[in-house]
């Protein structure tokens, strides 16, 4: 089951070019793909459910993953 999730983290990173998604895109997203879904941002992240987009300084998108696999207060990097 990890490894499943492992894959699917990677698909969905993938789909996300990280050289043309900032944070207000990702949000603009997923309010498409789940118009009912709680979405919470931060200074440098997005969460949905158990998804959790992180950010750097620069607003750019630097990785995919679940909560539980995150710090619980991402810091932006550089």
């Amino acid at each position: 089951r990890y490894l499943r999730t492992e894959k699917d983290l990677k698909t969905l990173g993938d789909a996300f070019p990280r050289d043309r998604y900032n944070k207000k895109n990702i949000v603009v997203v997923l309010r498409k793909i789940d118009p009912q879904g709680f979405v919470v941002e931060t200074k440098c992240t997005v969460q949905l459910n158990g998804l959790r987009f992180e950010f750097d300084s620069k607003d750019r998108l630097v990785g995919v993953n679940t909560k539980a696999e995150s710090s619980a207060e991402h810091e932006c990097r550089s």
